[in-house]
């Protein structure tokens, strides 16, 4: 029964964002967020930016099915059919990947483990988990990224949305703090296209358990009047119905939140 608490404890975790220790994105219920506790403003002046809005309280809809009590872990096992290749989503999961060493990347599946997912994302990891649920699979878990695939990826240079997200690493592991909530104004922000990216984009809504909301965690941004210049947060804003960046004390993005 242990196992259960734990599985479903660290299930809800994830769902409603309270931590981002083990998870690189994942969707939302629909809920109202509030400050845990008083978030300190002292350090944190963005009255002058104003391509940003204070969200004090936010609701968001979210779309979640009810998770079975009927689960299984097992160690993803590849067969010689199976041969590595590369992608943006390639990269993009790779990179997620490095920026911790003892997390876990959850990437949501529907019911089956596709090649694609298996050739660009799961075969570039060392480590791999697959979550069944009525011995369907519902969810892949991944640490460790291959060192030859992350040299590969290098080589090939890195897209500018992936580096601007995750191409700095941190060497202090986050932990949750009291955070504030800020939307994006997207008049005030000049739009950026990439067309490469647009295929990451649609397969990470595509493979979400969420259509209306997708989290991106970990990523290497800090909030200052420079980052409206930021390639990700240009795509993103018009891309999206709404963005929601949630900044902690350290004036660092702990959670970039997509609207659909």
């Amino acid at each position: 029964m242990g196992k259960h608490i734990d599985y479903y404890k660290e299930k809800l975790f994830r769902l409603f964002g309270l931590t981002p220790k083990n998870v690189g994105w994942t969707s939302y219920a629909t809920l109202t967020i509030q400050p845990e506790s008083k978030v300190d403003l002292e350090h944190l002046s963005f009255e002058n930016m104003e391509w940003l809005e204070l969200c004090e309280n936010l609701e968001l809809d979210g779309d979640y099915n009810e998770v079975s009590m009927d689960f299984r872990i097992r160690k993803f096992i590849s067969s010689k059919n199976h041969e590595p290749h590369f992608s943006l989503i390639t990269e993009f999961y790779l990179m997620l990947g490095r920026q911790f060493e003892n997390g876990e990347i959850s990437v949501f599946v529907n019911k089956k483990l596709d090649k694609k997912l298996i050739s660009e994302v799961i075969l570039h990891f060392n480590n791999c988990r697959v979550v069944y649920e009525n011995d369907l699979p519902t969810e892949v878990r991944l640490s460790n990224p291959k060192k030859v695939s992350l040299n590969e990826i290098h080589k090939r240079g890195i897209n500018p949305i992936i580096s601007d997200l995750y191409g700095k690493i941190s060497e202090i592991e986050s932990e949750w703090s009291p955070s504030l909530c800020y939307k994006l104004v997207p008049e005030k922000i000049v739009k950026y296209e990439d067309q490469d990216f647009d295929l990451v984009f649609e397969y990470l809504i595509r493979t979400k358990k969420d259509k209306n909301l997708l989290s991106f965690s970990w990523v290497s941004l800090v909030l200052d009047e420079s980052l409206k210049d930021s390639v990700a947060i240009r795509y993103f804003t018009h891309k999206c119905k709404n963005v929601y960046l949630w900044v902690n004390r350290e004036k660092k993005i702990t959670t970039i939140q997509l609207e659909m």
